[in-house]
């Protein structure tokens, strides 16, 4: 009887043991870093609270399929982006990818089945990799995230022969999505190939933002409606509306000022920046 209770004892002790999270050697735990790429924010610091995708896929697997579904990190403000839980991988060769929209809302798992996935005008995607990481012991990994949508901030200039303007709206045409895919293996979004029909953009005052994503086409379409004081004459609502000659890249900032001509034109001075591309300045003077 003595026996029989040892046995069971050692039974349950060796399944108790089996249930636990501990490492089975060889596997090795990753930890995680993070900041910001240089170009992408004068604070290379994440913030607290911030939640990434994490996808991690053998180098032999010619799927990329990602052997850790459903797994997010996330920031500690320190420099930490910690996983929801304990990672361990058998010796060999990773390629690591994580997409991140800046904020604590989780990327669309939608990416989980195939890799890709529909993405959205507004998200500030963020994007890093680690490709043929080698893993042999405990590992701590540095992911260094960049964008790979696109800003664009429209400013609206008082011309000299005004005294004040007021804008009262601004319209653009934004990339229709549905033309768009986003791979989080290749930290890239496709152009689009087709625009919306314009919609207002959100703010006040003379300036507006908006988050997109690339766009190959080449007619989108931009509408400012404003009043304006000339010689202590306040006028009615005036508009302009002109063409954006260029297509929309990934992972640049388009800073576009518009300046009201007296011969109903609109005068277009384009900055486009890095989010992590050279500046480059083009200047348009458009009906």
């Amino acid at each position: 009887m003595k026996q029989t209770i040892n046995i069971l004892s050692h039974f349950i002790i060796t399944i108790l043991l089996g249930c636990t999270d501990s490492p089975i050697p060889p596997n090795h735990k990753l930890s995680f870093t993070a900041e910001y790429a240089s170009e992408t924010r004068s604070n290379k610091t994440i913030p607290a609270g911030i939640t990434a995708l994490l996808h991690i896929c053998s180098t032999s697997d010619s799927t990329q399929r990602n052997i850790f579904p459903l797994t997010t990190l996330h920031s500690d403000g320190n420099g930490a982006m910690n996983p929801t839980k304990n990672i361990f991988v058998t010796n060999g060769c990773y390629n690591l990818y994580s997409l991140s929209y800046g904020t604590s809302e989780i990327p669309d798992t939608e990416i989980i089945t195939n890799n890709t996935l529909t993405p959205s005008n507004h998200k500030d995607y963020l994007w890093t990799s680690s490709e043929e990481t080698s893993i042999s012991g405990a590992t701590a990994i540095n992911l260094i995230y960049k964008h790979i949508a696109a800003r664009i901030t429209f400013s609206i200039i008082k011309p000299e022969y005004c005294e004040i303007i007021t804008v009262n709206s601004l319209e653009y045409t934004l990339p229709d999505t549905s033309t768009s895919i986003l791979k989080i293996t290749e930290g890239t979004i496709t152009p689009a190939t087709d625009i919306l029909p314009p919609a207002e953009l959100p703010g006040t005052g003379s300036i507006r933002e908006v988050i997109t994503i690339p766009c190959s086409d080449t007619s989108a379409r931009l509408t400012v409606s404003m009043i304006m004081t000339i010689n202590g004459f306040t006028s009615s609502e005036i508009t302009y509306s002109t063409t954006l000659p260029f297509p929309i890249q990934q992972g640049v900032h388009y800073t576009i000022e518009l300046t009201p001509q007296k011969n109903s034109d609109i005068k277009l001075n384009i900055t486009k920046t890095g989010w992590f591309v050279k500046e480059d300045i083009i200047p348009y003077t458009i009906n």
